[in-house]
């Protein structure tokens, strides 16, 4: 940053008027006279170079200045209707890469600063001699010219009005710098970012040229307002100098139709609508109220409609807008054009630094929890209510690289608050895609949890979000690398059924029953055999599981299945039929169920099959399941309900149809098998 040594009154408008001690944070080293830069205030425009010099200070302070510098470009926007310039484009674009530049210069400096030895203590300089002109002059990046004293400053170079990112200083009736930073102070400048990549701006043109290109500019001002006398618009003009400057689509460049409408004068007028009007007018609503996606284009739908409404003289282009609303929903939106999307990308990176940074295990191990925190809780806002298409294709980036970046920061991440805002976010990552999920599945995470949910049993909360997630993971029914199961062994499923029975002293609400009870279901998902699956060796070694027993009743009573969690598509079946079938499926776990229990299960098979259609996947698990009850349990003490069972079976024995093929094989088979019980009648 630069500090003023001298008071400066300008008397330009692309010129910023400042007094001593003023910060300013460059934009652009112009020329030698000139540097556009922003003051405390977030103005931008020029500032004469010999009445400044550099300003030691914290990269925090730097970062406020930029912040405040993007604010206030947004808000200049906000209050034109929210388009931006061509040269407000180029500033923010400059302010945010400058903005990385100084967070990563810092990571650097914390990571060279543990590693640099200590240096021997020296002795302080002579003080400098006091200048003759009585003024300190601290010395600026151009050393060489050290004025002796204070000199006028040069003219500014000239920018086009229409161009100028800011606001007139002398208008603060319009726009203050309360209102300035009364804005900042309630939007987190962090949300902006500008949609494009914009050519960096012309070299300063010499004083002839500036001064006939002021000449042409009034001849073409003058004849727009003749022409605007003579012609009606429905909308405002997009900006001319800004169309055709960028290969990307924005605001301002991208292709227009013109559609015809009729006003009250009956006089007919053409007007340009964008083409991608819809995704902008989401994207403002969004950014500016914090509405998630879905609620934005629901606002911006009913504001359209009833403008509509009330407004029939420009009826057809509201009429164009909602349809083009509709349309952007089926196509997938620029990832350059959403300020999700880069936030997304910022912090990926920032999250990727916190997991390189050496200093993670030292004594400023909390110094950076605060930020940690904002950047998380940002990106679970993100994940949640941003647009999943964008996030889908920031988080696919490099092979779901920001993934297993949070995945490796939280294994080395010790502290609990950060823990758990991590394991929010690998929630919100799992509903986004299923490859997330098979990424998660694969990485360490799935053993780092089992590990620590075994290790602290007093944090309740953690252990909800553990077991939690570790559903989630499983949910899918896709089998983990054979390395987890060292960690994922009869062990850790023992320790999941002692806690369903026997509640832990720390959950004083029962909060852990019914989710361990979701993620012993998820677990038995991928195991394909019996004999291997490692849920049922743990079930038939305990004498006793009558707590996880009368959930599954429950969730099989109310059709509920626990891990049907997202919309993903997935080739799992119901997590709580595949349990039962494997429970009946071996001698050994058969009789789990008390006989009452198994009655009722009985009852509840005989309901579905009574109420489900023919080639309904959902009535060919219950056939198989009642099949699987008859061969392997005590059926035969108690006959419970045979006829009944008959009836269903001679029922679908005679539907006809490709649909009903392999539930009349099971038919036979149960006909074929137990012919004491029931009378075949084929």
């Amino acid at each position: 940053m630069y500090r003023a040594v001298y008071d400066f009154e300008s008397d330009s408008a692309q010129a910023l008027s400042f007094q001593v001690n003023d910060q300013f944070t460059v934009i652009t080293e112009t020329d030698e006279n000139w540097w556009l830069m922003q003051n405390g205030f977030g103005q931008i425009g020029y500032v004469p170079v010999s009445y400044i010099t550099k300003d030691e200070v914290s990269h925090t302070e730097v970062l406020k200045s930029v912040d405040r510098a993007i604010e206030a470009i947004h808000f200049a926007a906000t209050c034109a209707g929210g388009v931006y310039t061509q040269e407000q484009r180029e500033n923010l674009q400059k302010l945010i890469h400058h903005r990385k530049i100084v967070l990563e210069e810092h990571r650097v400096k914390r990571v060279s600063k543990s590693n640099m030895p200590e240096q021997p203590k020296r002795q302080a300089p002579q003080p400098p001699l006091p200048s003759t002109s009585g003024v300190s002059r601290p010395v600026t990046r151009s050393a060489v010219k050290k004025p002796s004293s204070k000199r006028g400053a040069p003219p500014p170079p000239l920018r086009e009005s229409s161009l100028w990112c800011g606001y007139d200083q002398t208008d603060t009736a319009q726009v203050s710098q309360n209102q300035i930073l009364s804005n900042a102070h309630l939007r987190s400048t962090k949300q902006y970012v500008i949609p494009e990549k914009i050519d960096p701006p012309e070299a300063f043109k010499d004083e002839t040229l500036s001064k006939s290109r002021s000449k042409s500019s009034k001849k073409e001002s003058s004849s727009n307002q003749a022409d605007s006398q003579t012609q009606t618009k429905c909308l405002p003009e997009l900006d001319r100098t800004d169309r055709g400057t960028s290969p990307l689509k924005s605001p301002l460049t991208s292709p227009v139709r013109k559609v015809s409408a009729t006003l009250s004068d009956f006089k007919t007028v053409t007007c340009a609508i964008p083409e991608d009007i819809g995704t902008e007018l989401v994207e403002l609503v969004r950014r500016n109220t914090n509405l998630s996606y879905e609620l934005s284009r629901i606002a911006v739908g009913t504001v359209l409609g009833t403008v509509k409404e009330k407004v029939p003289s420009i009826g057809v282009i509201m009429e164009e807008i909602m349809k083009n609303l509709l349309q952007s929903k089926r196509e997938t939106q620029s990832v350059e054009a959403s300020h999700d999307a880069v936030r997304l990308q910022i912090i990926f990176s920032e999250m990727a630094g916190c997991k390189d940074d050496s200093q993670q295990r030292s004594w400023a191990l909390h110094e950076d929890e605060s930020v940690i925190t904002e950047y998380l809780e940002e990106l679970i806002s993100i994940l949640t209510n941003a647009n999943p298409e964008i996030s889908k294709q920031v988080v696919c980036m490099e092979n779901f690289e920001a993934v297993h970046n949070l995945v490796d920061y939280y294994q080395m991440e010790i502290r609990s608050s950060i823990r758990l805002l991590l394991l929010q976010s690998f929630g919100a990552l799992c509903n986004l895609d299923a490859k997330v999920i098979s990424h998660l599945l694969s990485s360490i995470l799935p053993i780092e949890l089992a590990r620590d949910m075994q290790a602290d049993t007093t944090d309740i909360q953690k252990l909800l979000y553990s077991a939690l997630v570790m559903t989630m993971i499983f949910s899918m029914a896709e089998p983990p690398p054979f390395h987890h199961y060292e960690q994922l062994n009869e062990t850790y499923i023992n320790y999941l059924m002692e806690v369903i029975e026997h509640r832990l002293d720390s959950d004083t609400e029962d909060q852990l029953t019914d989710m361990f009870v979701g993620l012993v279901l998820a677990f038995n998902l991928h195991f394909q055999i019996p004999t291997e699956n490692t849920v049922m060796k743990i079930l038939a070694s305990r004498s006793s599981s009558k707590v996880f027993t009368e959930k599954v009743m429950l969730l099989v009573n109310r059709e509920d299945d626990p891990t049907k969690m997202f919309d993903h598509e997935r080739k799992a079946p119901n997590s709580v039929l595949k349990l039962l079938s494997d429970l009946y499926s071996n001698a050994a776990t058969a009789d789990l169920l008390y006989t009452n229990d198994a009655k009722v299960l009985i009852d509840i098979v005989i309901r579905q099959l009574s109420d489900l259609s023919a080639g309904n996947k959902m009535r060919t698990e219950y056939l198989s399941l009642i099949h699987l009850i008859i061969k392997n349990s005590q059926y035969e003490e108690h006959m419970h309900r045979s006829g009944d069972i008959q009836s269903c079976l001679m029922r679908m024995a005679k539907e006809e149809g490709k649909e009903s093929e392999m539930d009349r094989l099971i038919i036979k088979e149960i006909w074929k098998e137990f012919p004491q019980y029931f009378e075949s009648a084929v």
